[in-house]
């Protein structure tokens, strides 16, 4: 009885790290496929900072306007204030679950007096 115990506690323990481990590469891909759907909703050109910067191929959190925690490797902030963004904001970007702030004010100055 003794043995089947062990056995079982070993298989939870490598069920939960597995599940762990699983669950926080899945988190940071679904940021990044939140964050991808709303660069191709609002970068209409090639000279966009979300053209240039924002590419699967570096990492979320080296993005421009981008902030992750350095515990989680989450995307915890959003600043998208200065990039000149016209489109629709995707409905994807509601699986940034960690997000706290988000800053997408722009000033035109005197265009609204």
């Amino acid at each position: 009885m003794d043995r089947i115990s062990s056995l079982f506690f070993c298989i939870l323990l490598v069920c939960f790290f597995g599940t762990c481990l699983t669950t926080n590469i899945k988190n940071i891909i679904t940021d990044q496929s939140a964050l991808l759907g709303l660069k191709a909703k609002n970068a209409p050109g090639h000279d966009n900072i979300l053209a240039k910067n924002w590419s699967s191929r570096i990492s979320v959190c080296n993005w421009i306007g981008v902030t992750c925690s350095s515990r989680q490797q989450r995307v915890v902030a959003l600043n998208i204030s200065t990039m000149n963004l016209i489109g629709s904001i995707p409905k994807e970007l509601g699986n940034l679950s960690v997000l706290v702030s988000l800053d997408m004010w722009q000033y035109f100055p005197g265009k609204f007096a």
